[in-house]
Parts: C-alpha cells; sequence; structure tokens
C-alpha cells in the first residue's frame, strides 16, 4: 500500500513536530493510516507504543497496524497485541499495543507499560478526553506522566514523549472539548482550561461556542506547528461514481465456511458464559462481541471475491469498484 501525497505529508508534518502533533482530517482521509506509518517510519523513537482507541475501534487498529506496518520477519516486533482484560499479559516482544480506553485504568496494564518501559502514545478520538476531572482523562494522565518520566531517563526531547493525537471534530468549533489535547502538545501556552474559554464566543448563559473570529490569528499562529487539519475538498481524493449492489448472504450455504462457523460458536459460548458469571466485565463483553463481528465478516469474504470476480470479467480496466460488507445481528 502506498500513501496519497497529502498523507505522506502529514506523516512528513509530524516528524518536523518532533512527533508531538494533533490531526485533524475530516473523517476518511486516513488519520489511521497517516499515524500507522509515523509509527512504522520512527520505529526507534516510538516503540514501545500504546495505541489508546474506542472498544468498538480495537480490532480495526490491530488489522491497520499489520497491513501499514508491513509485517514479516524483519519486523516482528511491530506485530500488535490487543489488551482487552484485566488479567492479560503483554508479551515484550511485541512493541505495540491497541487497547481501549475503558482498561487505561487497570494496575496490571500501567505496571506491565512501566516494566516493557512504553514511552509513546497514540490517542483516537482525542476529543473525548475533554473533562479534566473525568476518570477517563485521569488514567490517560497517569500514564503519559509515566511516559514523561522514561523520556527524561533518556534524555529524549526535554522529557517529552512522542504523541499522536486524532480527532476528526473541528477544533475551532469545539475549543473546550480541546483543552487536554492541546495541554499535552504545548502545556506552557494551554496550562488551563480557562485560557481556552477565553478566546471563545459565548452563549446567553455564558457557556463556551466557537473560537471568537478576534482571536483566530494568534491561536492558529501558535498551533499551525503541531496541529494539522486537511478537509476532502483540499486533498480533492478522485472517486469513481458511486453505485450500490447488495446481496443477502447466508453463511451455512456455503461449506467453506465451516471453520468460521465454528469459530463464531466458541466465542459465542464464551461470552454467554462471561455474561452468566459471578463478576462478569464490560470490556470481556465487548471484545468477544467484537471479534464476534469480525467472524462474521471473515464468512462472507468467498462469496464477495466471487461477485468481484464477475464484476471484473463483465467490465473494461478503468472502471474501479469498492466492496463494503455489511452484517446484520
Amino acid at each position: 500500500e502506498r500513501l496519497l501525497k497529502f498523507q505522506q505529508s502529514s506523516v512528513e508534518f509530524a516528524e518536523k513536530a518532533n512527533l508531538r502533533v494533533l490531526f485533524q482530517h475530516e473523517m476518511g482521509l486516513g488519520k489511521t493510516v497517516i499515524a500507522d506509518t509515523v509509527i512504522r517510519e520512527n520505529a526507534e523513537k516510538m516503540l514501545p507504543c500504546l495505541i489508546v482507541t474506542q472498544t468498538g475501534d480495537i480490532y480495526r487498529w490491530q488489522e491497520e497496524c499489520m497491513k501499514w506496518f508491513g509485517i514479516g520477519m524483519d519486523n516482528l516486533e511491530m506485530m500488535p497485541q490487543v489488551y482487552c482484560n484485566s488479567g492479560q499479559m503483554l508479551s515484550s516482544a511485541f512493541k505495540v499495543t491497541v487497547c481501549p480506553w475503558t482498561r487505561l485504568g487497570d494496575k496490571n496494564l500501567i505496571k506491565q507499560l512501566k516494566e516493557h518501559g512504553y514511552k509513546s502514545l497514540v490517542v483516537d478520538e482525542s476529543q473525548m478526553y475533554k473533562a479534566e476531572e473525568s476518570t477517563r482523562t485521569a488514567n490517560l494522565q497517569a500514564i503519559y506522566r509515566m511516559m514523561e518520566k522514561v523520556a527524561k531517563d533518556e534524555g529524549n526531547g526535554n522529557g517529552k514523549p512522542p504523541i499522536l493525537l486524532l480527532s476528526g471534530t473541528p477544533i475551532y468549533n469545539y475549543m473546550r472539548e480541546f483543552h487536554t489535547t492541546l495541554n499535552y502538545l504545548d502545556p506552557q501556552y494551554f496550562s488551563s482550561p480557562y485560557v481556552l474559554e477565553n478566546m471563545c464566543l459565548r452563549n446567553s448563559k455564558g457557556k463556551s461556542l466557537s473560537l471568537a473570529p478576534w482571536w483566530r490569528e494568534k491561536f492558529f499562529g501558535r498551533t499551525n506547528q503541531y496541529v494539522l487539519r486537511m478537509t476532502k475538498a483540499e486533498v480533492k481524493i478522485p472517486l469513481p461514481k458511486l453505485q450500490r449492489n447488495k446481496q443477502w448472504f447466508d453463511p451455512s450455504e456455503w461449506n467453506t465456511n465451516k471453520q468460521f462457523i465454528q469459530e463464531y460458536n466458541k466465542l459465542l459460548d464464551k461470552l454467554e458464559d462471561e455474561i452468566s458469571s459471578s463478576h462478569p466485565t464490560s470490556g470481556t463483553i465487548i471484545g468477544y462481541m467484537s471479534q464476534l463481528r469480525r467472524c462474521t465478516g471473515m464468512m462472507k469474504v468467498l462469496n464477495a471475491a466471487e461477485l468481484i470476480n464477475e464484476f471484473m470479467d463483465n467490465t473494461g480496466p478503468e472502471d474501479k469498484l469498492c466492496v463494503g460488507v455489511h452484517h446484520i445481528s
């Protein structure tokens, strides 16, 4: 896989900013791809790396990492592992861990991150850490402070660890939500949420709104060294005319899917056991559900491949095909 030109320039932007950036690209422009490439191209500075995302996205991140890291015998250490339950042990052989934000407070996780010397963070949907007093934000802060100590011990950038923050939410429309994010990147200037609030317009009840017009030049002049936003209109990605062709698929009709059906049933049994256990945990339940979702999607691959081959056999070389696989539960 190759990056598009604007994605490559985003990687270069991160490197110029000492791997401490906020990517604000619109949804669909590949923030995940860009972050994965930054990790791969700067492995010496970034590894071991912790990727924090929403629970439902942990396996998507794992798959994207494997795809863009180009896992082979020469870089097996970049094989991403997923941390999804509190008793799990991390392998020291693998230097990238994907973790849902619901597990950031696990003492077992924090202990292992310290032991293995994790030194960089990737935070997906960083605007979700908007409340400074929330447990979610406090847990992320604790891990970041631990990485600051690692950076100081290694003499790296005055104790500032690499951190890639991702959010498609326009910062100028939702200023208050980005204090935690900006505090990581520029703690001296954005030392308090009141700094951002003073830059905002307010409604009749005094609630902070969007960035005030008279503050824009100064704000963007300050943040353009570490905040990058790109829109679809700016990058002008050439896309073919969209046509939808929906097919209903019953996996039981395909003998070759027996192994997937068996795996699905095993996962379903584990999910039921967890739900009926004396101490079920939401993270484990969601983890099993994510695996069920992935297994269901994999069942459709052969059927989708047949449709693709049929399409390609009956169209010209200039035609392009985009395949979406969806399941109903």
